[in-house]
C-alpha cells in the first residue's frame, strides 16, 4: 500500500459526518438555530443595504399617483373598516 492512502483515510475518518467522536473545534449546530442565525444574519445585512439606498431613491409624487396597482386601494379616511382590514 502507498503511504499516502493511510493518511487519507485518517483524514477521512477525522472530518467524517459519521465520526463517532467530534475533534477538537468541530461543533454540531442544531438545524433551527443555523436557520436562525442565517435569517438574522441575512436581514441585517438587508437591512443595512436598504438604509445606504435610501439616499439614492427617487420618490417622485406624479410617479406614486400614477401607480396602476394602487388606484382602487382603501383609502384610509374609510375609517373602522380600513382599521381593521389594514389594506
Amino acid at each position: 500500500m502507498m503511504p499516502f492512502s493511510k493518511s487519507k483515510r485518517k483524514f477521512r475518518s477525522r472530518f467524517s459526518l459519521n465520526a463517532e467522536s467530534d475533534p477538537l473545534g468541530m461543533r454540531k449546530y442544531s438545524a433551527p438555530l443555523v436557520a436562525f442565525v442565517l435569517a438574522a444574519a441575512l436581514r441585517a445585512l438587508y437591512t443595512i443595504i436598504a438604509a445606504f439606498s435610501v439616499p439614492h431613491l427617487l420618490l417622485l409624487p406624479a410617479l406614486i399617483r400614477n401607480n396602476l396597482f394602487t388606484e382602487h386601494l382603501m383609502d384610509p379616511t374609510a375609517g373602522l373598516a380600513y382599521s381593521l382590514l389594514g389594506v
